[in-house]
C-alpha cells in the first residue's frame, strides 16, 4: 500500500505515517493521508505521546490529515484494488478507514473500500453504483458516528443494493483477531 513516513519538519506531514491514495485505475496519485504517531490524549483531544504536555486548543494535532487540495469525498481508499473483487463477488465492504481495509487484506478479504470517515458521500456511491455490487457490508466502528453511518448509508442504498450490517464485539475491525474475523464473515453467508 506505498506508506510511508514523512520525518521532514517543513512538511504538512511531519511525523505522520503518510498513507497514498490513487485514481480508481491505481496509476496516479490523487491525494494522501497522515496518520499521527500518536493516539488521542482523553483530556486535550489532541494527539500527542502519552505522559508529554497537553496541547492548547490552536495548537491541535488531528488524527489524520488529508493533503491541501485532496477531495476524499471524491474517492474510495482501496478501490483501484478492490473493484476486480467486488465485481466478481458482487459484494463490497465498506469500512471507516485505511487500517480497516489493511485489516482485511490480512485475512484474504479483498474487496473493502474506506469512505474515508463515517459517511458516504455522493460521489463515492456512484462509484458504488458503477462496481458491480448488489450487497453492500457496512462495517464501520462501534461508535455513535459508526451507527450513525450504519443508519445514512442503509438510508441511501437500501433501495439499490442489500445492505448488511453485522454487528461484532470491538470497537472497530482492526482490533479483531483471525478467528473473530472468519467467524464475523461466516454469520453474513
Amino acid at each position: 500500500y506505498d506508506v510511508g513516513f514523512c520525518s521532514d519538519p517543513t512538511k504538512l506531514m511531519y511525523n505522520r505515517s503518510v498513507v497514498p491514495v490513487y485514481n480508481d485505475a491505481g496509476t496516479k496519485l490523487v491525494g494522501c493521508m497522515g496518520r499521527s504517531l500518536h493516539n488521542y490524549c482523553p483530556f486535550c483531544k489532541n494527539c500527542h505521546r502519552e505522559g508529554s504536555v497537553c496541547l492548547p486548543d490552536e495548537g491541535r494535532v488531528q488524527k489524520w490529515l488529508n493533503n491541501k487540495g485532496f477531495q476524499s469525498a471524491y474517492h474510495l481508499y482501496n478501490y483501484w484494488e478492490a473493484k476486480k473483487y467486488i465485481l466478481e463477488s458482487h459484494t463490497a465492504i465498506i469500512v471507516e478507514g485505511a487500517s480497516n481495509v489493511w485489516r482485511l487484506e490480512q485475512e484474504g478479504i479483498h474487496n473493502s473500500v474506506s469512505i474515508f470517515g463515517s459517511s458516504l458521500s455522493p460521489q463515492q456511491k456512484s462509484k458504488l453504483d458503477k462496481s458491480g455490487a448488489m450487497t453492500i457490508i457496512v462495517l464501520t466502528d462501534n461508535d455513535a458516528a459508526g451507527r450513525i453511518a450504519v443508519e445514512s448509508i442503509t438510508k441511501m442504498c437500501s433501495r439499490q443494493y442489500k445492505i448488511v450490517s453485522p454487528e461484532f464485539a470491538s470497537n472497530d475491525i482492526d482490533s479483531l483477531g483471525s478467528k473473530e474475523i472468519k467467524e464475523l464473515f461466516r454469520s453474513i453467508t
